[in-house]
């Protein structure tokens, strides 16, 4: 007979899964790992120590690949040809301060905790796992025309991917702009005890370019990097003697790309390294959809604890194309930015 000797949770993180300890009272012991449809996805013979305890490292990997993005992977282990535990995962191939059954009931699925800068033409999202059927509510600070601080509500938001066990709501500052009230400064996103803040920045450095990719926990998330850009054009030209000629019969051109964050608030380390880590990464397009997909090659995402650091981070990056696009049209001058219509355009 087989059981756990590992803490093993109704709700789990991937990385809570990097090694996992039964003991039994045979020589030898098939371990298993089944899948959501009883798929065996894992059966290896174990020979227990001294002591009748095995560990199982590595399962982490296994099932990160086993689950789709926006959802909660359903697993089960068995030994000796009996269920040990069932439990849902979410993958995380970072390690969390807290385990995953506090940190998904208390808190929105982002790395950044701290207040958030934005603007009114960004694209903002926030994904949450919300099995209690809790509202999503926005509230919603403004600067009236006399100098007081409003604020309205914005209860019972519907998220942008109804039918998935992971919601992820819109929560873009343009949703909430309400000229008669006042000027936008803030908006706080709560679900229960969850919470996340954004402060609405009126004359935001322009950016260039804006990404979303996949966190650290397999939700879409947003940056935008306001620094200096680089463009960097490299070939890789093939020549020989043909017909008496030294002659060029290949060439390959590869565009690179360089940008950097501009200084950001403290916390932003968190989302940076979420970059860093992604590894699906496209260009943010106006409706807040996934654009041209593109490669990050290379980052800088150091930081200090000094007091008069000012963080900033910078990620070199090409298309995933084979193509590289070099030219682009540009696009017809406007008045208004494109959080207006074409009206008066």
């Amino acid at each position: 007979m087989a059981k756990l000797v590992s803490p093993l949770r109704p709700v789990m993180f991937s990385s809570e899964l990097t090694e996992i300890a039964f003991s039994t009272e045979f020589p030898e012991t098939v371990f298993e790992l089944h899948g959501q449809d009883g798929e065996t996805l894992v059966s290896t013979l174990y020979y227990p120590a001294a002591d009748g305890t095995v560990v199982v490292y590595g399962l982490d990997r296994i099932i990160e690949t086993a689950v789709v993005n926006d959802s909660l992977g359903h697993f089960s282990i068995h030994a000796d040809g009996e269920t040990l535990y069932e439990f849902a995962v979410l993958p995380c191939p970072v390690a969390v301060e807290s385990p995953a059954s506090e940190f998904l009931f208390a808190s929105f699925l982002t790395s950044v905790v701290n207040e958030r800068d934005t603007a009114v033409g960004r694209y903002e999202c926030l994904s949450v796992y919300n099995p209690e059927g809790l509202p999503v509510n926005v509230t919603a600070s403004y600067m009236d025309y006399e100098g007081r601080i409003v604020v309205r509500e914005f209860p019972d938001q519907s998220p942008v991917n109804p039918g998935t066990e992971i919601s992820c709501y819109n929560v873009s500052p343009v949703r909430f702009n309400d000229f008669a009230t006042g000027e936008l400064i803030g908006i706080e996103v709560s679900c229960g005890p969850r919470r996340q803040r954004y402060r609405v920045i009126s004359a935001p450095y322009q950016h260039d370019p804006a990404l979303i990719f996949r966190n650290c926990f397999g939700c879409w998330e947003t940056i935008f990097l306001c620094g200096i850009k680089e463009t960097d054009v490299g070939f890789t030209r093939s020549a020989a003697m043909i017909n008496g000629k030294f002659v060029n019969y290949d060439l390959e051109e590869i565009i690179t790309y360089k940008a950097s964050t501009g200084p950001v608030r403290y916390g932003n380390d968190r989302l940076a390294r979420d970059l860093a880590r992604s590894m699906d990464v496209f260009l943010l397009k106006n409706d807040g959809t996934p654009g041209v997909r593109v490669t990050i090659t290379d980052c800088d995402v150091k930081t200090d604890n000094a007091d008069d650091t000012i963080q900033s981070f910078s990620f070199s990056y090409r298309r995933a194309s084979l193509r590289q696009t070099d030219f682009i049209s540009p696009a017809p001058y406007r008045i208004f930015d494109n959080t207006f219509d074409l009206t008066y355009e």
